[in-house]
């Protein structure tokens, strides 16, 4: 049974063929808007995030390594 034929228990089973595509459609144009309004505010935030996520890393590397120089007693 496919995705397009009538059946009870599908949820999507009353759309016709031209319906999904139709849905499709909007889904691309909708994916399309945000590409679209996408910018530098955004790229700054994302290059934020990973400067911030390498300087963790970095930090908790060195506490890690310096905890295990340590001499028991």
């Amino acid at each position: 049974m496919t995705a397009i034929q009538k059946d009870p228990e599908n949820p999507i089973g009353h759309l016709s063929r031209e319906d999904i595509e139709q849905i499709g459609r909007e889904l691309d144009a909708i994916r399309q808007e945000v590409l679209d309004t996408r910018g530098e505010d955004d790229a700054a935030y994302i290059r934020g995030m990973i400067d911030t996520q390498r300087k963790l890393e970095l930090g908790s590397r060195g506490f890690c390594s310096s905890r295990s120089f340590r001499r028991p007693g």
